[in-house]
Order: structure tokens, then C-alpha cells, then sequence
């Protein structure tokens, strides 16, 4: 298993250009079951940094989304079994980062907040699509159109969050999930990830497309500003 820890409180392109070098290298590491990402801050991550964002041009933030769309569509490629521990939660583009690994664990204190819209922007990394997808329309429009944070309960019962953990339990339940990645054959595993990549695969790329407009047509008012 390889274990990669992120100590950035917000993402940044610095964070972006170190996760695409080290997924590039992952490629053919075949050798290498799972990739467990996690942060050393108590939330996972607090995603933009709204100071930061009202630097930032809309040239500028149309590249950070498609690198970061970049970066999602790999996570679903990779042969791994990748795993992201949300700690005691996310906001906005670090959710649709870990919507993007195969399993997502966290905090049982875990809440996330897809409040794109509060920053004036639009989903556009999987916030709409793949949100959808893992979780239903209707889920997705409540949460992304309420403007408020979706508790662990929430996050487990429709299935978002695979597995939570407390102080107590967090070691064990960890160890025990990368053992029993590591027992499965690495071809069937890798097969199997294939197959249920394939499903959602034509349905991501084209409203990657389709989330990219809208989020493009957003930034004509600024209000990120």
C-alpha cells in the first residue's frame, strides 16, 4: 500500500502539479495494491482558498479546474484501489477529489460542504456529474442547491462514505481495509476496477464537457471576485 499524506490546509497548483507527478508514476506500479490518501490537518481539506480565489483571473481558474478534471479522470484509471480518508470532512473541490478514489472513509464527526456556489463558481471537476452518479439526483441537488453541510449519517446512508471510524477505531478499521485489498488477486482486482470505471466512464467524459461550459459561462459575472 502506498500511503500519501497531504499537509496543505487548502489545494493549491503546487498540491496539483505533486498529485499528477506522483499518479503518473503510479501508473505501472502494479505492484502496489492501494494508494491510501489522507490529510495531517483535521479535515481532509478546506479545498479553495477564497483569498487566493479572488486573485485569481477566469483564464487562470479555467486551467485549475482542468487540471484538476485531469487529475479525477485519473484516479479512475489507475490500477490501485484508491482510498481517501475525509478525516472530519471537506469543502467544495476536495469533495470532488474524493468522489474521484473508489472508496471514501471518515470521522463519524465527518461533514462536507459543496458550497461552490457561495464562492460564486460552478462544479465542474464531478461535483454535478459524478455526484449524481454516486449518490442520485435527487441527493445531489439537495446538496449542492441547499447550501448546507451533509452529516456522516447522511454521507453513509446513501452510500458516499463506505466506512467511519472513531479515535479508537480509526487504526484498526484502516489495516484491516488494505489487508483485504492486498488478499485479492491483483488481476481481478484491477479487471474489476476496470469494468465499473467502464460503466460511468462515457457518462463522466461528456459532462466533464457539459460542467466545463457552465462553470466557463459563470465566470462572466465575477462573483468569485
Amino acid at each position: 500500500s502506498l500511503h500519501v499524506t497531504i499537509h496543505a490546509e487548502y489545494f493549491c497548483w503546487e498540491l496539483l502539479f505533486e498529485l499528477e507527478s506522483l499518479l503518473a508514476w503510479c501508473t505501472n506500479r502494479i505492484e502496489i495494491s492501494s494508494i491510501f490518501i489522507n490529510s495531517s490537518n483535521e479535515l481532509f481539506s478546506k479545498g479553495h482558498n477564497p483569498m487566493y480565489l479572488k486573485k485569481m483571473g477566469p483564464e487562470k481558474i479555467k486551467q485549475f479546474t482542468k487540471k484538476l478534471q485531469t487529475i479525477n479522470y485519473a484516479l479512475t484509471c489507475l490500477p490501485q484501489s484508491i482510498i481517501c480518508d475525509l478525516g472530519k470532512g471537506a469543502n467544495n473541490i476536495a469533495v470532488e477529489f474524493a468522489m474521484a478514489c473508489d472508496m471514501r472513509i471518515s470521522n463519524s464527526d465527518c461533514s462536507i460542504n459543496l458550497d461552490h456556489t457561495q464562492l460564486g463558481l460552478v462544479p465542474s471537476s464531478g461535483g454535478i456529474s459524478t455526484l449524481a452518479k454516486l449518490v442520485g439526483s435527487t441527493h445531489a441537488k439537495n446538496w449542492i442547491m441547499g447550501g448546507t453541510s451533509i452529516d456522516n449519517t447522511c454521507l453513509v446512508s446513501c452510500g458516499f462514505t463506505f466506512k467511519t471510524y472513531t479515535s479508537n477505531t480509526k487504526s484498526e478499521i484502516i489495516q484491516q481495509l488494505l489487508e483485504n485489498i492486498l488478499k485479492q488477486s491483483n488481476v481481478a482486482r484491477i479487471q474489476t476496477k476496470l469494468g465499473l470505471s467502464e460503466i460511468n466512464r462515457e457518462h463522466i467524459e461528456k459532462f466533464n464537457k457539459f460542467e466545463s461550459k457552465l462553470s466557463n459561462a459563470a465566470l462572466i459575472s465575477e462573483d468569485w471576485k
